[in-house]
């Protein structure tokens, strides 16, 4: 796969890559399969977006539960979401069986409690039966 660090990346605003440490790990494993990282900057008022997917054989929970749990403010499956609080549910990543995922919620601030038109969210969610892992921040 070769080099796997972000910030070596050509065509990767490493400033969102900052943004987005408190989430996404510092480099792709090795052993990951169907990478995708997807990056798009938005102009004016649209969404900032930086997200990672792969799927990981080896994924075990206990790892992103040492990793993430201290600084969540939320973790559960997205069935279980309190959708009147936060804004991941509008714009959770678009998985057929997000059920199955296990999110640890990272950052999730509306500039209004109201009205969720800009703010911040990042995330992790893993799911242990597919080994899929995604890691995502959006900022809008």
């Amino acid at each position: 796969m070769g080099n796997n660090n972000f910030t070596e990346k050509k065509n990767v605003d490493n400033s969102l890559i900052e943004k987005s440490s408190k989430v996404f790990p510092k480099e792709i494993p090795n052993n990951v399969e169907k990478v995708k990282f997807e990056q798009t900057t938005g102009l004016h008022q649209a969404e900032t977006n930086t997200s990672l997917y792969y799927i990981d054989k080896n994924l075990k929970q206990e790892d992103f539960q040492k990793k993430y749990q201290s600084q969540s403010i939320w973790i559960g499956y997205y069935k279980d979401y309190n959708k009147e609080n936060h804004s991941l549910t509008s714009i959770f990543f678009n998985q057929e069986n997000k059920d199955n995922f296990l999110i640890y919620l990272i950052e999730d601030k509306c500039y209004k409690k109201s009205s969720c038109n800009h703010g911040n969210l990042s995330f992790v969610a893993i799911n242990e039966v597919t080994k899929e892992v995604i890691y995502e921040s959006k900022y809008w």
